[in-house]
């Protein structure tokens, strides 16, 4: 009842605190693991930022609950939505101050924080200062090369795959679609399709999602022989784009007047277990609005 309670109080810092407060004064009632992490999720959400330290150092005080990484994962979500990126930093610093010794997934989750957010630049900041005292891998590159990636950046992601192969990482797929996708968005496509006939070579086996980063980066271009053509080579080693990849090509087919062809892809798409969902039908339909048509799809 008490997390149903709290969970309503989104937004509502200070009344969820009392409401926490009043509670845990019930006798015999202790607060769970989950209703702590609920309202430390809620002071955050509603940037309630020194309440929610004056939180967490009562809760290391009197130590009626651990405080473990996933707390403070919480913490920079909190910071990273508020923009406040050199305050998440902050608080992963301070982790030791509560017997937490940040490992390599919560440095992960930092850099995914300050990345989603478009902190790039931040994230890149503190990588570079902290690196050399962590056992880097694939994921930690692969977050930050998405990141400039999405702020179009390809030379700093391609700087960072670099250095991620003189360090020895293992280099997986993730590592290798970040990297593609990064140089798609800055228009690199022909050094991107480069890279991935190598990936094969290099031990490396392309999934879907990398397939789709080709199609989707040829549809912005309106190559639509080279979208069809990865998209044959999917069909060849059997991988299933996704209903946004699919999308992606009907779009395109209706915008250049292959309506028919957009038709063919949807009835593939249900006969492959790839559900259409709004964005299909809407890309059908608005091409037979803007034809004056009136056809049930």
């Amino acid at each position: 009842m008490v997390e149903q309670v709290l969970k309503r109080c989104k937004n509502l810092g200070f009344s969820a605190h009392r409401f926490f407060l009043w509670a845990k004064r019930i006798p015999g009632f202790e607060h769970s693991v989950i209703s702590y992490q609920i309202l430390v999720d809620i002071l955050g959400s509603s940037k309630q930022f020194a309440i929610l330290w004056d939180f967490l150092i009562e809760m290391r005080d009197s130590h009626c609950v651990g405080i473990g990484s996933e707390v403070f994962w919480l913490v920079f979500r909190a910071y990273g939505r508020a923009n406040l990126p050199e305050d998440a930093v902050r608080a992963f610093n301070r982790m030791v101050e509560f017997g937490i010794k940040p490992g390599i997934h919560d440095l992960n989750q930092l850099l995914y924080v300050l990345c989603k957010r478009k902190h790039v630049r931040h994230a890149q900041q503190f990588f570079d200062k902290v690196k050399i005292g962590f056992e880097l891998n694939a994921k930690t590159y692969s977050i930050l090369m998405r990141g400039w990636g999405d702020i179009g950046d390809s030379n700093e992601a391609r700087k960072l795959f670099d250095e991620m192969l003189e360090r020895g990482c293992k280099v997986d797929v993730l590592a290798y679609t970040s990297l593609l996708e990064a140089l798609c968005k800055a228009g690199n496509v022909d050094e991107a399709y480069k890279i991935f006939r190598e990936m094969g070579s290099n031990g490396v086996d392309a999934d879907a999602s990398t397939y789709s980063i080709f199609i989707r980066a040829y549809c912005e271009a309106n190559d639509m022989h080279s979208a069809f053509r990865v998209l044959d080579r999917m069909r060849r080693y059997e991988l299933l784009p996704n209903v946004y990849t699919y999308n992606c090509i009907i779009k395109k087919l209706c915008k250049n007047d292959r309506v028919d062809e957009a038709y063919q892809l949807l009835d593939e798409m249900i006969e492959r277990g790839v559900w259409p969902d709004t964005w299909s039908y809407n890309a059908m339909q608005a091409y037979h609005c803007d034809h004056s048509e009136d056809r049930k799809i």
